[in-house]
């Protein structure tokens, strides 16, 4: 419904780039991993032959984000 969609701040690519860089730098005892790099073009958006809408992931993305976990 509208009231629900006007309370859900809508998440920019700017957003998980600084969010990343900031896991990136955090010094806490986890594996870090980002396939959103794998994914996104020079301009920082999702290229388009790996979403359907911007958010949701092809398959084609999915097969890259499996190929990522498996050679860690």
């Amino acid at each position: 419904n509208k009231e629900y969609k006007d309370k859900i701040k809508k998440v920019q690519n700017s957003d998980i780039t600084w969010i990343n860089k900031k896991l990136r730098e955090s010094q806490s005892n986890y594996i870090y991993i980002d396939p959103y790099s794998d994914l996104v073009s020079s301009s920082g958006s999702i290229e388009k032959a790996y979403t359907t809408d911007g958010i949701h992931l092809t398959r084609e993305a999915y097969s890259i984000l499996s190929d990522y976990i498996g050679n860690l």
